[in-house]
């Protein structure tokens, strides 16, 4: 009996030789790789809440408020010299076409 059983390994360890290395499952390299890419993006989503955490970290001490009024002063003195641009032009362009009834002079004052 002991004699069949050595010979029935040392059948089975020349068979496993003859078939070559042993492939891994591919149900099982899937997962990992599923497994793998839900942690990358667990990861990332990790990072851009840390990533805005710091950043309002480094706001506390800073003087938003006061850059954003600039900011503010600057948009809205672009506006106006843009508003007074178009309201130039609109006249130079209806004097030019000479409309037909002679346009009142308003008086400054």
């Amino acid at each position: 009996h002991q004699c069949t059983t050595t010979i029935s390994k040392i059948l089975l360890k020349k068979k496993k030789k003859e078939m070559g290395p042993r492939q891994p499952n591919q149900k099982a390299v899937a997962a990992k790789e599923r497994k793998a890419a839900h942690a990358a993006s667990k990861d990332a989503a990790a990072a851009k809440v840390n990533a805005a955490a710091e950043a309002a970290e480094w706001n506390k001490g800073s003087n938003v408020r006061s850059a954003n009024r600039a900011a503010e002063a600057a948009a809205k003195a672009d506006e106006a010299a843009r508003k007074k641009r178009e309201k130039a032009d609109l006249l130079a362009a209806e004097e030019a076409a000479g409309a037909g009834a002679p346009s009142k002079a308003k008086k400054s004052g």
